[in-house]
């Protein structure tokens, strides 16, 4: 994502407020505009009449906050007409629908017993919140829910591409890991923010290996609180590079280095403390 994309992301998280705005914008300048477009000839009607059906694909990262209207080509030849901004009835479109799930902190003791029971321990107290697949739904759920600094001590946020769910035992997740960011209680404001960037750069497919991208858990602990970015394949070494680089440069972390660690350790090479990666 290029410097820029990068600005417009984080413009985007912080004041959501910027497309209304565009918004307004746009239909000032088209109400400036009327008599001159009521003169055109009927030729003209004619020709606008024969254009295809609008194409309305936002990539969240880089048009959320910067409204356009624009008619063009692509390389391919296909003609693309991004709607109307004025029109609030049009969704734009994520590339993928996803689920938000949260898990608050377990009641009583921690469950003893074998994995069997303890992962069906877990996933009671995992619960869904809600499934989106647009630009508006996803600032409509994200603007109303409490940052990750405000959570309670042992809470997670899961965000995952739908059919999904976030434990190592989906067939999804099995053969994956995870890319681990830190943060000390000094730091939670810093976790906030790079909660954001990352969902933001997930969800609006920045990612070059996005099809690697299985979802993004925020957790809340007494000592270090942490973001986690989840794989498919932890054996595909160069993929896992890649995106453990976009990462940091999307949390915009630059306190040392991030682990990966595979799921499952069986078939895997692991580095000194026990991180199959290192960034």
């Amino acid at each position: 994502m290029s410097t820029e994309g990068t600005e417009k992301a984080k413009a985007a998280a912080t004041k959501p407020s910027k497309l209304s705005a565009a918004i307004a914008s746009e239909k000032a300048s088209k109400s400036g505009d009327a008599a001159t477009s009521n003169s055109k000839s009927a030729d003209s009607s004619a020709s606008n009449s024969s254009q295809p059906s609008a194409t309305t694909t936002a990539p969240l990262s880089s048009q959320v906050g910067e409204t356009k209207v624009e008619h063009g080509a692509t390389e391919s030849g296909e003609t693309v007409i991004t709607p109307d901004p004025s029109d609030q009835s049009i969704a734009h479109p994520l590339h993928n629908r996803w689920s938000l799930y949260y898990t608050g902190p377990a009641a009583g003791k921690s469950t003893k017993g074998n994995k069997e029971d303890q992962a069906a321990a877990w996933k009671s107290n995992v619960k869904k919140v809600m499934d989106f697949d647009t630009v508006e739904a996803f600032w409509g759920m994200f603007n109303n829910l409490q940052p990750p600094s405000h959570l309670a001590q042992k809470t997670d946020y899961h965000l995952f591409k739908d059919g999904i769910e976030p434990s190592w035992e989906d067939k999804a997740n099995a053969k994956g890991g995870k890319w681990t960011i830190e943060y000390n209680s000094s730091r939670l404001d810093d976790l906030n923010k790079a909660w954001t960037y990352t969902v933001l750069a997930m969800i609006g497919e920045q990612f070059e290996d996005s099809d690697e991208i299985c979802g993004a858990i925020v957790g809340i602990r007494k000592g270090k609180s942490r973001i986690q970015l989840w794989t498919k394949t932890a054996n595909s070494e160069q993929a896992q590079i890649r995106i453990g680089t976009s990462l940091k440069k999307f949390a915009e972390h630059s306190h040392g280095k991030i682990d990966y660690q595979a799921h499952n350790a069986e078939g895997t090479k692991f580095r000194d403390g026990g991180s199959l990666y290192q960034v």
